[in-house]
C-alpha cells in the first residue's frame, strides 16, 4: 500500500518530468541510451543555480549534469520571427514559391538586423514573385556576386538574403503563397570551432558543476548541444570531421574541475530521437576525446 508521502513524492517526481525544458530531456535520454541508468531533474521552480539533473548510472555513481547550447540569439529570433510570417499570403499569385533564407546581421547577437529584414520581405517579395511570374521564371538561384547575375531581381533578393526560391503550381484547393526555410550554410568550419564552443561554455558552467561535486555527486558532467543551420555559430557544421580524422583534430582541452563534457548536435524545432544518430557523439575526459556513435553496437 503506497502511503501518501510516497505518492506525492512520486507526483513530484513526474511533475518535474514534465516540466524539464525540452534540450535537457533529449540529452538526458541520449545519456541513458549510451549509459543506462535513470535521470532525476534538479534545476526545478524553486532551485535555480543547481545543475539540470541527476544521472544515475548502474554501478550507483551519480553524475551532476548541466546542459547549455551554443546559441547565436540573432539566428534563433530570425527563425522565430520568420515563422509567424511563414506562409506569406500573396493572392496575386499563382504558384506557391519556397525561399531558402540567410540570416541577417554582422555577429550572433544583433536583433536589430532581424527584425529589419523580416519586414522587408514583407514589403518587398509580393513585388518581386509577380514579376517572376510575370518573366515566366519558377526557380531562381541568387549567386553571391552580383557579377554572376542574370536577373534584374536577383540584386533584391541578394539584399534580402535569399538563396534560392523555386516554385510549383497551386493545387486548386490551395492558395498561392510564400514559405519560407532555411539556407545552406557556405563557409570554412573546423575542428577549432567546436573546441571554441566547448571552452566557451566551460567558463560558463565550470563552477556550479565544480560545486555539485561538494554536495554529493560522484561526477560533475557538461552537456552542450551544438545547433545546426546556424549563420552565425556553425560549430555543428563542423561535427562530422571527426568521422574522417579519427578525433585526431580535436587538441585537449582544461576540464576545470569537471569530469566530462559531452558534445552532441541539436536539430532545432524538428528535432527526432533518430536525429541522435545522425552524427558523433563527442565526449572528453581524463582519457582524451571519444565519438560515443562509433560505440553503439550496429
Amino acid at each position: 500500500m503506497i502511503t501518501e508521502d510516497e505518492m506525492a513524492e512520486i507526483l513530484a517526481k513526474a511533475q518535474a518530468l514534465t516540466n524539464m525544458p525540452a534540450e535537457e530531456r533529449r540529452s538526458a535520454d541520449l545519456l541513458k541510451d549510451i549509459l543506462g541508468g535513470e535521470y532525476t531533474p534538479r534545476d526545478t521552480a524553486g532551485a535555480q543555480g543547481i545543475h539540470d539533473f541527476d544521472f544515475r548510472v548502474d554501478d550507483g555513481k551519480t553524475f551532476a549534469v548541466e546542459v547549455t547550447t551554443d546559441t547565436s540569439s540573432v539566428d534563433r529570433a530570425f527563425q522565430d520571427q520568420v515563422q509567424r510570417i511563414n506562409p506569406l499570403e500573396v493572392p496575386e499569385l499563382t504558384r506557391v514559391w519556397h525561399f531558402d533564407l540567410r540570416t541577417p546581421g554582422d555577429g550572433p547577437d544583433d536583433q536589430q538586423a532581424s527584425h529589419k529584414r523580416v519586414a522587408a520581405l514583407q514589403a518587398q517579395l509580393p513585388e518581386i514573385l509577380l514579376q517572376l511570374e510575370s518573366d515566366g521564371l519558377t526557380k531562381l538561384r541568387v549567386p553571391p556576386s552580383p557579377r554572376q547575375d542574370d536577373h534584374p531581381t536577383q540584386g533584391k533578393l541578394r539584399d534580402l538574403g535569399v538563396q534560392l526560391c523555386s516554385s510549383f503550381e497551386a493545387s486548386p484547393d490551395e492558395n498561392p503563397r510564400v514559405l519560407f526555410g532555411v539556407a545552406s550554410i557556405v563557409g570554412h568550419s573546423g575542428p577549432g570551432m567546436i573546441l571554441e564552443a566547448v571552452n566557451k561554455s566551460l567558463s560558463n558552467k565550470a563552477d556550479k558543476l565544480v560545486w555539485a561535486k561538494t554536495t554529493g555527486a560522484t561526477e560533475a558532467h557538461l552537456f552542450l548541444w551544438l545547433v545546426l543551420g546556424q549563420e552565425h555559430k556553425r560549430a555543428a557544421n563542423a561535427m562530422p570531421l571527426p568521422r574522417h580524422t579519427d578525433l585526431d583534430g580535436l587538441e585537449l582541452i582544461d576540464l576545470q574541475g569537471i569530469d566530462a563534457i559531452w558534445v552532441a548536435v541539436d536539430a532545432g524545432p524538428s528535432h527526432a530521437p533518430d536525429c541522435r544518430h545522425h552524427w558523433p557523439i563527442l565526449c572528453y575526459d581524463a582519457d582524451g576525446w571519444h565519438d560515443w556513435q562509433l560505440r553503439r553496437s550496429p
